[in-house]
């Protein structure tokens, strides 16, 4: 998980000798929320035989995290009337990188941010006008826009835009050979160290002698314990666990599990 979101506020920590801390800028920087794993079979199954729709996309779990973090923010700053209630374009700048995950996460956290029932109202005539030039005589449209009321939007939503960045004009993804010439052969070199072999062989200690029924199940032996299998074991785990999902093919036990959990965190 490569991507990150950058979440600006206009304000910054001054310290002055004549009075106390102001609080005039605050930068926030935040991970993307529980995702699906980055590799999944053409079945959509992991190696634990759960199910996924896509690889590589935030669940409802991580819709969740995310939401909750807004919740904390706006906590923290609204109580301090450092934020504004709506949304105020001189007062916040968000910007994603350009992943469905990290856009969502984004939206997700400005949902618990800025939450329902404080986004735009418009007067009567403004309601008249603001039709968009299109056959609106359909009887459910006509339901829906009255249920709107004088909201710009359903549940008096605020709207906060996100700002992309394109990771290939800047060069940000890093790990992919198109973006660094030589790295296809310090990856290779990489994967040569002590601390990449010490750590296959802690998987193979910590994992073979004590899931060799899992691992035999799936046709894996020992020796096909590569840094591109464990890495991928360790992103299906992790993933899984965030979104609850079942490993009893591995082990019924929460302790066991949780063990399994650090070792993938580790990797």
């Amino acid at each position: 998980m490569y991507f990150f979101l950058s979440f600006f506020f206009l304000a910054s920590f001054i310290h002055s000798q004549e009075k106390e801390d102001e609080l005039l800028f605050v930068h926030v920087h935040f991970r993307h929320g529980a995702r699906s794993p980055m590799s999944i079979n053409e079945k959509g199954l992991d190696y634990f035989n759960n199910t996924w729709d896509f690889p590589g996309e935030l669940t409802p779990s991580g819709r969740r995290m995310e939401y909750i973090l807004g919740l904390f923010l706006r906590k923290n700053y609204y109580d301090t009337n450092f934020l504004s209630q709506t949304f105020d374009p001189r007062e916040i700048y968000l910007i994603s990188s350009d992943i469905n995950r990290t856009i969502q996460s984004a939206y997700s956290m400005l949902q618990g941010l800025y939450p329902s029932l404080n986004g735009p109202e418009l007067n009567e005539n403004q309601s008249q006008f603001a039709v968009a030039p299109i056959d609106l005589t359909d009887p459910e449209i006509q339901k829906e826009i009255s249920e709107i009321g004088n909201y710009a939007l359903p549940n008096k939503k605020n709207v906060i835009p996100v700002h992309l960045y394109n990771v290939k004009e800047h060069r940000f993804l890093l790990q992919d050979p198109w973006n660094c010439q030589p790295l296809e052969k310090m990856h290779n070199n990489n994967l040569k160290m002590d601390s990449i072999k010490e750590m296959i062989k802690k998987f193979n200690e910590t994992m073979f002698s004590k899931y060799s029924d899992f691992f035999k199940n799936s046709n894996i032996a020992s020796n096909d314990f590569d840094f591109n299998y464990i890495g991928t074991f360790s992103d299906q785990f992790v993933s899984g666990y965030y979104n609850n999902k079942d490993f009893s093919i591995l082990s019924k036990d929460p302790e066991e599990i949780k063990k399994i959990l650090e070792l993938s965190n580790e990797i």
